[in-house]
């Protein structure tokens, strides 16, 4: 199928969601409803502060959801850990999102 399925909107977790972040979001919800999926996905969650993470992460996931209600849940993701977290996980909603399973 050649139509777009699915969003994906990358946040870095050392910088959060701004207010530019939460409109973008808001606008692209409102826009896809019926048509396609959102998915967000927090980056680089090793830049997180050591015992932060569930803070910092709640919040934005937190931010992520009253901007845009039908947003798939957040994706936490880091390339840098071992094994690299989330990744598995971005792999799989992409395989979703494109109907191969």
């Amino acid at each position: 199928m050649d139509r777009l399925r699915r969003i994906y909107i990358l946040f870095n977790a050392k910088h959060g969601i701004s207010r530019v972040d939460e409109a973008m979001l808001e606008s692209l919800g409102e826009r896809c409803k019926g048509m396609l999926t959102l998915q967000a996905v927090i980056t680089k969650a090793d830049t997180i502060p050591l015992g932060r993470s569930v803070e910092v992460v709640g919040k934005m996931r937190d931010q992520i959801r009253k901007a845009a209600p039908t947003c798939l849940p957040a994706i936490l993701t880091s390339a840098n850990m071992s094994p690299p977290l989330g990744i598995a996980e971005v792999r799989k909603s992409i395989v979703e999102a494109c109907g191969i399973i």
